[in-house]
């Protein structure tokens, strides 16, 4: 089980008008390495709380959350955005890729942040897509570079990343459903 997810008795609490709202109490699960999970519920019943908390974004009120030996709980905040960056992966139900990147160039972007060659990042990226059934047709017109990864600017960029959430690497516009 070195490779499973694990929260033990989680709670995670907000303040709200003064008051205390808690949206989990005790949640404990395991997911074994390559275990399939989906976590399913009502509307405001605390599912989004809980990715964000299995994905080191927000940290719990109180309990436990390890992935195989790493406790979350003793990472600072430094170590667990690395983590983050190393271990764990989101698909977000809305996308929230950056508008003015191409599809390739958001993916590209954790690999560039964690210091990885331009030239390597853009192997695995186009790698990644292909998987994923978003194979892109050609090489980019650019590739972003460290200075972007970390917050520069590209005025005039094409937003090819919002062909994505329609099934499509090429940035033409396509079907949510099926097209």
């Amino acid at each position: 089980m070195s490779d499973s997810i694990i929260a033990q008795d989680v709670t995670k609490s907000f303040a709200r008008d003064g008051e205390r709202v808690e949206v989990l109490k005790g949640v404990s699960l395991t997911i074994a390495a390559g275990e399939l999970a989906a976590i399913v519920g009502p509307s405001g019943v605390g599912k989004s709380t809980l990715l964000h908390l299995l994905g080191g974004l927000e940290r719990p009120t109180s309990g436990a959350i390890r992935y195989g030996d790493t406790d979350l709980a003793v990472l600072s905040d430094l170590a667990l955005a690395r983590f983050r960056n190393r271990r764990v992966g989101f698909v977000f139900q809305f996308h929230h890729l950056l508008p003015e990147f191409s599809a390739l160039e958001n993916v590209m972007m954790p690999l560039l942040i964690r210091r990885c060659s331009t030239t390597e990042a853009q192997a695995q990226s186009t790698a990644l897509l292909g998987r994923a059934g978003c194979a892109v047709a050609a090489p980019p017109r650019r590739v972003v570079g460290r200075r972007a990864a970390a917050g520069g600017h590209r005025p005039g960029a094409d937003r090819g990343a919002r062909g994505v959430a329609g099934g499509r690497a090429d940035g033409k516009p396509g079907q949510q459903d099926g097209g």
